[in-house]
């Protein structure tokens, strides 16, 4: 009896440990935590883009050198573009009526952007890198996704399983998820059948180890 509670007790702590270790490595989860770590994201760089844009502003209105910020920024007035603080690829856009968020697609290259109005008819337009993309490319540059916003896995290939992007009420683009990602329930549910196995193995293990020293004081 008291080999077989041992032994029990073994074999009920490896299985509690084992369906532990099977949670760890399959987390579940759905396209939806996917999708909303995504918006998550990018507000973020939004939020912080227009903060960016803010500082950026400030030192034209004051004639001062533009503070060194994490995105793209280009000043335009009437004759095209007359300042800029990066030298990566970036496409030339038009004018428009009012600032908002736009999404924009050139070639492989993915963009958010947005536009700060002067009166003097100038405008800043700050860029939020979804996807880089190249004119040309070759097996040193190519289209790469930016990793700070979207989990590996996502792409803009198009698919029947698309999931809107939303941001401000509104769909601003669409992502695909590699189906490799979403872990079937089938692997949380085994887990669970596994741990609660071992769990009853262990308990009956120390009642029976509980027991037979009550009963050797006796």
């Amino acid at each position: 009896m008291k080999v077989r509670a041992i032994l029990f007790f073994i074999v009920g702590s490896a299985f509690m440990a084992l369906a532990i270790y099977w949670r760890s490595q399959f987390v579940l989860v759905e396209p939806s935590d996917i999708v909303k770590a995504v918006e998550g994201n990018i507000t973020r760089e939004l939020s912080e883009l227009r903060a960016e844009a803010g500082a950026i502003i400030d030192s034209i209105n004051k004639s001062e050198e533009w503070p060194t910020v994490n995105h793209a920024f280009f000043l335009y007035d009437t004759s095209g573009i007359v300042k800029w603080n990066t030298n990566r690829h970036f496409p030339e856009l038009m004018k428009l009526p009012h600032d908002s968020i736009v999404y924009h697609r050139s070639g492989e290259g993915r963009y958010l952007f947005t536009q700060f109005h002067f009166p003097s008819n100038k405008f800043l337009v700050g860029f939020l890198l979804l996807q880089e993309g190249f004119p040309i490319e070759n097996q040193y540059i190519g289209t790469k996704i930016n990793n700070q916003i979207f989990p590996d896995g996502v792409s803009f290939n198009s698919s029947s399983l698309s999931h809107p992007i939303r941001f401000g009420g509104r769909e601003i683009f669409s992502i695909a998820v590699n189906p490799s990602l979403i872990t079937h329930r089938k692997y949380g549910t085994f887990s669970w059948l596994v741990f609660m196995v071992g769990f009853v193995m262990t308990a009956f293990a120390t009642w029976t180890a509980a027991k037979h020293l009550l009963r050797a004081k006796h």
